[in-house]
């Protein structure tokens, strides 16, 4: 039928091309395979000369030893590349990585900013995806070229695309000290904002975030653990950057939103990327979460509990109208140098007989703390809480001191707030 549209004849015709090009890359593999079986190259494995004279296997080794490595062609990579900080298996956080699927490799590549995608031309499988491919594709910068493969520079990645992203919403109540800083000293700030715990580090870079962050949730009830977890104490809620972070000029900011029940602490840190187990940096914050923000928040306008019982380096209220009785340590324009020295808290009760039995001798309760166990950094305005034992307390004895050198400054008030 001259000019009838036949979709059979098209379709035989996009079968019968697909076909022959499937043939003809077979063929070309297959004349691939025999030529290095005719050289004896293929027997030799990884010692073959395609390894062991690698000009990108070479460049891996004398440029990027440590650096983060996606690769198609993995074992020959930690023969003949100097392990690149050591090899493991698994795709994240390990040093060198690769998979089967080309485009997965490529996919897993591109949400990691810094890190490197090193392609083999000759790798496996062979030409399915070339680095005239590679090199069209978005977020990825060509860094070195050679006629056996190529490297290229994940960028672009971890940027928010707005002023109204999440993760700059998170900074500028960083930066306008709404969020209250619950820890500080190690590699990264943890902040808390609402319901929502933030990671902050400046200046910060590809290193800082590669490593699997760690975040247990010990709740004040493990009852409200899921069943899996109850043996723990605690709740697991580990999560990588990638996931939960934006990396924008030179601050990186991550994300983590807290169970809905309320917690008795967290324990946060990073792993190390040995697969140790070890951490890179650990923090515990001690006592509730949201009740210290609400608390900050709350010391930020002082009046509202009616007055200092004492008033030195910090000012201490007592607090009788949250959750439970809690002395409330509030320092305005607060530097670091203000919170170093160790507080001591004595606390003496009505009764002796309600002291624990080491303390009955003394006649006082020790509850001495630092303030990174139970401060906060709010605007520059450093607030610590501590909450009084549920006993009667008659009267406090509170201060700073530096050991060998004594109190920095001390105070001494009834626990209704009078001297």
């Amino acid at each position: 039928m001259g000019g009838v549209f036949r979709l059979d004849r098209l379709l035989a015709i996009a079968l019968g091309g697909g076909l022959c090009a499937w043939i003809a890359a077979q063929a070309i593999d297959n004349a691939d395979h025999i030529a290095r079986a005719n050289s004896g190259e293929l027997y030799l494995g990884y010692a073959a000369p395609r390894w062991t004279e690698s000009e990108t296997l070479r460049y891996l080794r004398d440029n990027l030893s440590g650096a983060t490595i996606y690769i198609n062609q993995r074992v020959p990579a930690h023969f003949h590349s100097g392990g690149n900080a050591g090899y493991h298996h698994g795709m994240f956080g390990r040093p060198i990585r690769d998979t089967a699927s080309p485009w997965r490799l490529i996919n897993w590549a591109t949400r990691n900013h810094g890190a490197y995608l090193a392609w083999l031309d000759d790798g496996n499988p062979p030409r399915r995806v070339s680095v005239v491919t590679m090199r069209a594709r978005e977020g990825l910068e060509p860094v070195a070229e050679f006629a056996d493969g190529a490297v290229f520079r994940v960028n672009g990645e971890y940027k928010p695309t707005s002023e109204s992203s999440p993760h700059f919403a998170a900074y500028s109540a960083i930066a306008r000290g709404e969020a209250a800083r619950l820890s500080s000293g190690a590699d990264f700030d943890v902040y808390i904002h609402q319901d929502t715990l933030i990671y902050f580090k400046r200046p910060c870079d590809i290193a800082d975030i590669q490593a699997r962050f760690f975040l247990h949730v010990f709740p004040e009830n493990a009852a409200y653990l899921p069943d899996d977890r109850r043996g723990y104490r605690f709740e697991n809620l580990d999560f990588e950057f990638k996931w939960r972070g934006a990396l924008f000029e030179d601050n990186c900011v991550a994300m983590m939103p807290l169970p809905s029940y309320e917690s008795d602490r967290i324990r946060t840190g990073q792993y190390a990327i040995d697969g140790s187990g070890s951490a890179l940096w650990e923090a515990e914050v001690a006592v509730s979460a949201r009740r210290r923000y609400r608390q900050a928040h709350r010391a930020a306008n002082a009046g509202d509990y009616g007055g200092a019982a004492a008033e030195s380096n910090f000012a201490v209220y007592l607090d009788d109208d949250s959750e439970s009785k809690a002395l409330v340590y509030v320092k305005e324009r607060c530097a670091a140098d203000d919170t170093q020295a160790r507080f001591f808290l004595h606390i003496i009760p009505y009764d002796a007989a309600d002291l624990p039995d080491e303390r009955k001798g003394q006649g006082f309760d020790n509850l001495d703390f630092r303030f990174a166990e139970y401060g906060a950094d709010l605007g520059g305005a450093c607030v610590a809480v501590r909450e009084l034992p549920e006993y009667g307390v008659e009267r406090v004895r509170t201060g700073q001191y530096v050991s060998g050198e004594g109190a920095l400054w001390r105070a001494e008030f009834g626990a209704d707030g009078g001297e």
